[in-house]
């Protein structure tokens, strides 16, 4: 590679850290403006319910609790060979997260949206959930990753189907779904608190990529940063998943015969 183009891509790398930095910086604070807001006028003129703006005061630090107490406290309990807390970790996280958007779905007055704009939102969250799933608890399968202790210890990087395209896929399908459950819903609480939930993520997947996993197993995620963006997909990467996508299939589809 030609002195200029290294130079290039590592200015545009260090552009993406400080930008996630600050993306990581933003998801800390702004919970507890959004906390503060709650006890503004404006917002109470708005949304005009006490119960749905104490959610929308509340689910992002429960949101931020999910992703830096539970989800890393399943990966401690491979740490420290610790089975039952892997298992309450995995139960309490997924409990947790369905528990969130059970609420900014279900909580508050509505606004008014065009019906077009609705089934948009509808055909989002149909759409990117299972993708998300598909990501999250197929391409790592759910029982060996979240439910039986690690064997060999430290992170094992998928670099086939969805996590070819990029490091992390959900910062993809995740910000569409909520996008998606707000224009459905047409909440308040929804529109509100999932730019947040959203930063909450992002956040959460730098931490991991600058911190936890270039600490437990630098060789191997060194050669993923390598070969895989972490969130803006490439020629390359697209190309890879687009051709290992078929093999995850075959061998999700093999062991469910």
């Amino acid at each position: 590679m030609e002195e200029p183009e290294r130079k290039r891509r590592a200015q545009a790398s260090n552009e993406v850290k400080i930008a996630l930095g600050l993306i990581a910086f933003l998801s800390f604070v702004i919970p507890f403006v959004l906390y503060e807001l709650g006890t503004a006028t404006w917002i109470e003129n708005v949304v005009q319910d006490r119960y749905a703006i104490a959610v929308m005061q509340t689910v992002p630090f429960g949101a931020m609790f999910v992703c830096l107490v539970l989800v890393p406290s399943i990966d401690l309990a491979d740490r420290w060979r610790v089975a039952p807390l892997k298992w309450i970790s995995t139960f309490i996280s997924l409990a947790s997260v369905l528990f969130i958007h059970y609420l900014i779905i279900y909580s508050g007055p509505k606004f008014t949206l065009h019906l077009a704009l609705r089934v948009v939102g509808y055909l989002a969250v149909a759409v990117l959930t299972p993708l998300a799933i598909f990501s999250a608890f197929v391409e790592i399968p759910f029982i060996r990753a979240y439910l039986i202790l690690d064997s060999v210890g430290g992170p094992k990087f998928v670099n086939r189907g969805t996590h070819a395209l990029v490091r992390y896929p959900l910062a993809i399908w995740y910000p569409g779904i909520l996008v998606g459950v707000t224009l459905a819903s047409t909440r308040w609480v929804a529109l509100l608190v999932s730019p947040v939930l959203i930063l909450t993520y992002l956040a959460y997947c730098w931490l991991q990529d600058r911190y936890v996993y270039p600490t437990e197993a630098p060789d191997d995620h060194l050669k993923y940063v390598a070969t895989t963006p972490m969130l803006v997909p490439n020629k390359d990467s697209w190309r890879r998943a687009w051709d290992t996508l078929p093999e995850v299939i075959r061998e999700v589809t093999a062991t469910l015969r």
